[in-house]
């Protein structure tokens, strides 16, 4: 191999980490007991499957380059059956690591979709003098360095019904 081939054959190994599997290294799915959880992290966006979907047009395209050479220019070299494997092969692994970010950002918004509606169905179940107020003093460090106000109690009016 010619020395004018090792910077392309350096950006062709250094391609994938820059670019490629964004669905399987960056995009996490929801925690597996995330029915127990009051709050979790997870992938929401679909970005990085996107990505990977934008890398499976450009494998594509260099395979449908390397088919369409009538070999009187000589772009790929002796090697581009080659070419047309590498091309084709990462394809198909961009294409399952799209797919699995994609799951993964669905089944993060439906976990982040039934959070939010057991919260709310925790809210509408507990009663407004049912709740907890806990009044607390500042931390020794802070409480030379901020005045004390009175702490006064702010009660919900709002559930109140009033008896005719």
């Amino acid at each position: 191999m010619p020395i004018r081939w090792l910077p392309r054959l350096g950006g062709v190994l250094l391609l994938p980490l820059i670019t490629g599997a964004c669905g399987f290294i960056f995009m996490h799915g929801p925690p597996e007991n995330n029915q127990e959880l009051p709050y979790f992290s997870c992938t929401e966006s679909n970005t990085g499957a996107i990505l990977d979907v934008v890398g499976v047009g450009l494998s594509v395209v260099g395979v449908a380059a390397a088919l369409a050479e009538d070999g009187s220019t000589n772009d790929f070299g002796p090697d581009r059956e080659a070419v047309i494997g590498a091309n084709v092969v990462w394809a198909v692994f961009l294409g399952a690591s799209a797919a699995t970010g994609f799951n993964k950002s669905k089944k993060c918004r439906a976990a982040k979709l039934d959070l939010a509606k057991r919260q709310q169905e925790s809210a509408a179940n507990t009663a407004p003098w049912q709740m907890e107020i806990q009044l607390g003093t500042l931390p020794d460090a802070l409480a030379t360095s901020v005045p004390r106000f009175p702490l006064r109690p702010i009660y919900d009016t709002t559930a109140v019904a009033i008896a005719e």
